[in-house]
């Protein structure tokens, strides 16, 4: 087994979501875990951060660098929740955490009229995104994907 399998198969998944539940309820607790039922993928509910979508992807995307799937992909009952990938390395998932954690609480209060000004592209993006783990690189920069 390799990669997600191997993740999968040893437990790794349940202790990276025990680490996701605990990261949330010490560092970011306006972001609720959803616990989810035999799956490797989380749902955030970031419903109390009182964003637009466009506001949550500047702030996600353009701000933290990371990639993420917006609920918003499956319809209005996804807005305002995001999925992430938790079969990958703890030490990715810590630092998307701290990234999300550092951008938030810069931008507390901030919000209004936040999506308006996305300018540049990204950079060193981590994705937690969808089913796959691969590594990127482009004439963009340097881009990880889960």
């Amino acid at each position: 087994l390799v990669g997600s399998e191997m993740c999968i198969e040893t437990g790794y998944v349940e202790s990276n979501i025990a680490f996701v539940r605990d990261y949330l309820k010490k560092e970011l607790p306006q972001i609720k875990l959803i616990e989810p039922e035999g799956t490797y993928l989380l749902w955030l509910d970031f419903r109390a951060l009182g964003m637009t979508e466009k506001e949550r992807e500047n702030l996600i995307v353009n701000q933290a660098k990371l990639w993420l799937d917006s609920g918003a992909i499956f319809g209005q009952v996804g807005e305002g929740f995001e999925r992430i990938n938790v079969a990958c390395p703890r030490a990715t998932i810590k630092e998307a955490l701290d990234r999300l954690k550092a951008v938030i609480t810069a931008n507390t209060g901030k919000y209004d009229g936040f999506a308006e000004n996305i300018k540049g592209v990204n950079r060193n993006v981590i994705a937690l995104a969808g089913v796959t783990v691969i590594r990127v690189t482009d004439w963009f920069g340097y881009k990880l994907w889960l």
